[in-house]
């Protein structure tokens, strides 16, 4: 695509010369920044074409795939600026706000990805965390708790959405962290020097919004080398 001077292809590879362009369409979706208000005003005829062409294409898919498409638990959800009756199919359930995929929620309202997955996942960190205060566990054993069971949720999220939660959202969650492993005692030892490897004198005390940054990091890292 608009590629200057010569494109040779061959066996094994191709050749390009000049300055190589990128596809703007995969920088979008890998930065997860895709935006659609170029259709704006468009989302009527949109929908109508594909409502017409939706069933035909799943069945074409299915031949071709060999999966079929579970329309019982299939879900639409507008992410248009206006809301449209979705007539696609009677069996799909049409969800107006937000639809949960790979256990992620996903919305198009901004507010509502945020409280649906960050806070969400905060709330049930503080419920379990409360849970687990009583047990018979060292300073350690604790930490090692938080790794196993929390550590990979919280990756998971950050790099399924990219959004940044505010700065309140990453205090309360060393707060609730900083209360368990301590089981409510006050804290003898900073939070800064847990965080710091063993060779520093800490004990890794995951920073989870260090790990927020390096998850969105990943992503322009990709887009550099490409």
């Amino acid at each position: 695509r608009d590629h200057k001077g010569p494109v040779r292809r061959g066996l094994g590879g191709s050749q390009r010369r000049g300055p190589r362009q990128p596809d703007p369409w995969t920088r979008k979706l890998a930065l997860g920044t895709w935006n659609v208000t170029s259709l704006a005003g468009k989302e009527p005829e949109i929908v109508r074409s594909a409502g017409n062409v939706w069933p035909s294409l799943m069945n074409q898919f299915s031949k071709m795939s060999g999966y079929k498409i579970n329309s019982g638990k299939s879900e639409i959800l507008n992410v248009g600026q206006k809301q449209i009756n979705l007539e696609v199919s009677k069996q799909l359930k049409i969800q107006s706000c937000k639809i949960k995929y790979l256990g992620c929620y996903i919305s198009a309202n901004k507010k509502l990805l945020y409280t649906s997955n960050f806070l969400t996942l905060k709330n049930t960190l503080k419920h379990n965390l409360n849970n687990y205060r009583d047990l018979k566990l060292n300073l350690i054993g604790r930490i090692n708790l938080v790794k196993m069971m929390w550590l990979s949720k919280f990756i998971f999220l950050f790099q399924c959405i990219p959004l940044t939660p505010p700065k309140t959202f990453f205090k309360e969650i060393n707060s609730i962290i900083t209360s368990f492993i301590w089981a409510g005692k006050t804290p003898r030892i900073k939070r800064n020097l847990l965080f710091c490897s063993k060779r520093e004198g800490g004990l890794k005390l995951p920073n989870i919004e260090l790990y927020q940054i390096a998850a969105q990091m990943f992503y322009i890292d990709q887009e550099s080398k490409n």
